[in-house]
C-alpha cells in the first residue's frame, strides 16, 4: 500500500520525527537534557523501525493493481465547460458593475 507515492514506513518515520521535533520545541531552552533524550529516543526508534523486516517473504514480488479511469476525458470536458461558463458569468457581472450611470439633465427653473 502506498501513501502519497511512498511506503507506509516512510510515513511512520516522518510522523515519529515530526512528533520528536514538536517535543524538542516544547521543551524549550530550559530543558536541554530532555531535548537530547527525546532526540536519542527517536533515533533509537528510527533505527529499530529501519531494522525490522519489510515483508514476510522478501523474494515474493509485489503485484500492484493498475486502476484505469475511463471517465477522465468526460470529467475534464465538464470541468472546462464549467470553468468557461464561470468566467463568462464573472465577465457579465463585472460588465454590469462597471456600467456607467449617467445623470439625467436638470430642468431649468425660471425665477
Amino acid at each position: 500500500m502506498r501513501v502519497l507515492g511512498v511506503g507506509v514506513g516512510v510515513v511512520v518515520l516522518v510522523v515519529v520525527w515530526v512528533a520528536a521535533a514538536v517535543a524538542v520545541i516544547a521543551c524549550g531552552r530550559s530543558r536541554t537534557v530532555a531535548a537530547v533524550g527525546v532526540t536519542l529516543a527517536t533515533a533509537v526508534l528510527s533505527l529499530l523501525l529501519l531494522l525490522l523486516p519489510q515483508h514476510s517473504s522478501p523474494h515474493q514480488p509485489i503485484i500492484e493493481e493498475v486502476v484505469i479511469d475511463h471517465l477522465f476525458i468526460p470529467r475534464v470536458v465538464i470541468v472546462l465547460i464549467l470553468g468557461f461558463s464561470a468566467l463568462a458569468g464573472l465577465g457579465a457581472i463585472v460588465n454590469h458593475w462597471t456600467e456607467p450611470i449617467l445623470a439625467g439633465s436638470l430642468k431649468k427653473v425660471k425665477l
